[in-house]
């Protein structure tokens, strides 16, 4: 698949390429070309903890958007509309002059060579675990996370103690959309120095179209009925030297 070397790589990485070989199941797959990739503004990220998925990265989520699992949709098919995907069942809907070939034939289904990559409706996220010191975790600090997704809204990452309802510990800046961000940076206005470990969960939300984050009107980005989040376990080190 030298038309789909990028593609290929990067579902190999994220573990979509795995999903996407099973026997049992007949794929759709819609494939962007080399130069699709181009409008993502950046590679997406593959940053998952050793208990997370493989496939539940930024990465693999583009990717699933682009797969359709059930009976294998031909050019005679298109334009197919709201057809659910692999992305929590996120629908897509793409037309004919938006594939430039068609009906690549696979042992388990059918490929579809695209001239622009789908973007998902929704935001994505990768944070990870890490160790920090108890200097750089108070409340004139910022943490960067891994890497995002923003549909065209764009909006902020938005980082939650504890749990997914937990309180607000910090925000980022506006992130523009529809595009990939990589080490988004999120200032603390909460101070854990005096901590030795804090579960943090970052959390897309999307923008009331003015440009500052407010809780009350921007809200988190959804999936499958519930929001879009990553955890990461955060461990602060003294810098006590006695």
């Amino acid at each position: 698949f030298g038309a789909f070397s990028t593609l290929t790589s990067l579902a190999a990485s994220s573990g979509i390429a795995d999903v996407l070989s099973q026997e049992g199941p007949s794929f759709t797959l819609f494939a962007p070309s080399e130069a699709a990739f181009g409008a993502l503004d950046a590679v997406p990220t593959q940053a998952v903890d050793d208990d997370e998925d493989i496939d539940s990265s930024v990465r693999a989520d583009i990717l699933k958007y682009h797969a359709v699992q059930g009976d294998s949709l031909t050019a005679s098919d298109l334009p197919a509309t709201d057809v659910p995907t692999l992305l929590g069942g996120e629908t897509v809907s793409v037309t004919a002059d938006m594939v430039s070939q068609a009906n690549i034939p696979a042992t388990n289904g059918v490929i579809h060579k695209l001239n622009a990559p789908l973007l998902p409706p929704t935001a994505s996220v990768d944070f990870t675990d890490r160790t920090l010191a108890d200097t750089s975790v108070t409340d004139t600090d910022s943490l960067t996370v891994d890497g995002s997704y923003f549909p065209e809204a764009g909006g902020y990452i938005v980082l939650h103690e504890g749990s997914a309802g937990g309180s607000i510990v910090g925000n980022s800046e506006y992130v523009e959309g529809p595009g990939v961000q990589n080490e988004v940076t999120v200032y603390l206005d909460t101070d854990f120095s005096g901590r030795s470990s804090v579960t943090l969960v970052a959390m897309p939300h999307d923008d009331d179209g003015d440009g500052t984050f407010d809780p009350s009107s921007d809200t988190a980005y959804q999936l499958d009925g519930s929001p879009v989040t990553d955890q990461a376990e955060i461990t602060i080190e003294s810098t006590d030297s006695n």
